[in-house]
């Protein structure tokens, strides 16, 4: 089946907020607006967004500074907002905050954001299909040939339904009909019978999910397979289970089996210690109230808001943990290195080499220009992961690349 892109147009607003900040004629009383980035209208990282502003906000006049959430696109959209500095917090997948510092992904070009920082983690998200009742779908594997949302570019959504297919064996670009629209569009699309199936990535309850469970149309959560072999490729993931109860509603005999990822709330290195700290504290002061507030954030407690933060730990988190005397996890990211080196080819014409590396045999995501040096060092690396490497040659100038050389494996210490 030739592959099939739906994309619904999207009309964006943007607030574009110009603070120009002059001694003479702006009071020095006046708080500073700062930005959290959060997601489509109404979803999860929409409530919880607006949670914690408001949590925030409520301490606005010892803090000197106003947070604001904005609604973006979601993971993707808000690590890159905060590298370019257009916002100060932001929302995101724990497995996007892992691409990101590691430079995979949507970062492979851009290389290591090596200024993302993680406040704290929220909740996890469930990796969640979501079928009609009378799409024909009970398992993945149905989903051939169907109309299927796997959410848009920039959304943590569209990888995680990506990884998931992949597992399955399902050649997504070549066997699904593919759609690509909005949050806020999806489950009504399918509600209406515009779309067999959909992604989300999501905590759970859903009231979304469960309005649809109760549709004239009818909707099932579907299991995912092969979790095994994703958890053993991608560290940031984790077995979940969806309880059937959740969904009275739902086609589904017992619970449903897939995957899981943090929700962290993320910001960079630049936003000041005093800032980060004075969030994190109200955060902390507040938990109870966010538990009560928000319906996924039900299970929230101390000791789970420091899991799964695979980006180096902003020090002024780091400052409000060790007064209430919590231990936060040592960063994985922190100074892994290693250097490897190779024999020069015997070939006459050769120019140069290219360094080839991923985390998975012969899948090679990331590729490096090194020149005539026969040596080269990879550094920011997960502790305990293993990196798999390659080296080709290039002659006359690039015009002409050699096969792989012998692949090396090498695990990083923890």
């Amino acid at each position: 089946m030739s592959r099939k892109i739906h994309v619904k147009h999207l009309a964006f607003t943007v607030q574009a907020l110009l603070l120009l900040v002059l001694a003479s004629s702006c009071s020095q009383d006046e708080p500073r607006v700062l930005t959290i980035g959060t997601g489509g209208s109404m979803g999860n990282y929409d409530k919880t967004g607006l949670a914690i502003a408001r949590i925030v906000n409520s301490e606005q006049e010892a803090n000197k500074f106003e947070l604001q959430p904005e609604e973006s696109s979601g993971s993707v959209a808000n690590i890159d907002a905060i590298m370019a500095g257009d916002i100060e917090f932001g929302i995101a997948q724990a497995d996007r905050q892992h691409q990101a510092v590691n430079g995979l992904a949507e970062w492979k070009e851009k290389g290591p954001q090596k200024e993302l920082r993680a406040i704290f983690s929220l909740y996890t998200e469930s990796v969640t299909l979501v079928a009609g009742l009378d799409s024909g779908i009970s398992t993945i594997h149905d989903l051939r040939g169907k109309r299927v949302d796997i959410g848009l570019l920039g959304s943590g959504i569209r990888q995680n339904a990506i990884d998931a297919l992949d597992a399955a064996g399902i050649e997504w670009e070549k066997d699904l009909d593919i759609y690509e629209t909005k949050l806020d569009d999806r489950l009504p699309m399918l509600m209406h019978s515009q779309l067999d199936a959909i992604f989300q990535t999501i905590g759970h309850p859903s009231q979304e999910i469960r309005f649809a469970t109760y549709s004239v149309r009818g909707a099932r959560l579907v299991p995912l397979s092969n979790i095994e072999s994703l958890l053993a490729k991608y560290p940031f993931y984790s077995k979940s289970i969806i309880s059937s109860e959740l969904y009275p509603r739902a086609g589904n005999a017992g619970d449903i089996e897939t995957i899981g990822v943090k929700a962290i709330l993320l910001t960079s290195a630049r936003v000041s210690d005093e800032i980060v700290y004075a969030v994190t504290k109200a955060v902390f002061r507040n938990i109870d109230s966010l538990a009560r507030t928000v319906p996924v954030l039900k299970a929230l407690n101390k000791e789970s808001m420091l899991e799964g933060l695979t980006a180096p730990i902003h020090p002024g988190a780091l400052q409000y943990y060790k007064e209430i005397g919590l231990k936060a996890p040592p960063s994985k990211l922190s100074s892994r290195k290693i250097t490897f080196t190779w024999n020069a080819s015997a070939g006459p014409n050769v120019t140069g080499y290219r360094v080839h590396f991923g985390l998975s045999s012969g899948n090679y995501t990331n590729k490096v220009l090194v020149g005539n040096q026969t040596s080269y060092t990879l550094s920011g690396l997960d502790g305990g992961q293993t990196y798999y490497i390659a080296v080709t040659a290039l002659e006359t100038n690039g015009e002409r690349e050699s096969d792989f050389s012998d692949e090396i494996a090498v695990k990083i210490p923890e």
